[in-house]
């Protein structure tokens, strides 16, 4: 942005560098308002804020205060997930936003009934006029997990989200977490009900 660039870090927040003389800020859990320094993406929406993608819930940068508001799924209703990972402004000043799954070891799998679950990410909307989660999306599939045929999305971690020069939104991802028995028989089998 004009001389001063944003810097998403893995473990260091985010950083605000003032290109004419060398000097920065940075932005760190949870003293400046985020709470991760594990921050994945950034994005600028048209009426000039930033936001801030990170492990833990997506952040938008307050500037009159200097300072991070983290919306996680404690007090932003609807939200899908807190792991966002990808980010992408709208034209009319809402946001893409897509997550990763998150394993959750208290949470029962409703497939196996075992404690130990990957919780869902996918792909929502943030409308910051209305304060509302819109558009969620998850993976969909017919058939079986040996021969899907993916409905939308193909798996629920999104890692980059960017517009083509056609409008057509595109969606990266990483492989996909679910539970599925064993078919295993034998004694070389492992002894984990499934993965």
């Amino acid at each position: 942005q004009g001389d001063t660039v944003w810097s998403a870090t893995d473990g260091g927040g985010v950083v605000h560098w003032q290109l004419g003389n060398g000097s920065y800020r940075q932005y760190l859990a949870p003293q400046d308002g985020l709470l991760s320094n594990d921050v994945y993406d950034l994005a600028v929406t048209t009426d000039g804020t930033l936001w801030a993608g990170t492990s833990r819930g997506l952040a938008r940068y307050d500037e009159s205060l200097d300072r991070f508001e983290t919306l996680f799924p404690g007090n932003s209703p609807g939200m899908p997930s807190r792991v966002v990972s990808a980010l992408e402004a709208m034209s009319d000043g809402r946001i893409w936003v897509g997550f990763r799954q998150e394993y959750a070891p208290e949470v029962v799998d409703p497939t196996s009934r075992l404690t130990g679950s990957f919780l869902r990410g996918g792909l929502a909307i943030y409308d910051p006029f209305s304060e509302a989660w819109q558009s969620e999306q998850h993976v969909e599939i017919e058939g079986t997990w040996a021969k899907p045929v993916f409905k939308k999305l193909p798996s629920e971690n999104i890692t980059a989200l960017a517009y083509g020069s056609d409008g057509i939104l595109w969606i990266g991802t990483e492989p996909y977490y679910v539970w599925e028995k064993n078919q295993c028989t034998g004694e070389d089998c492992p002894l984990e009900a499934g993965s």
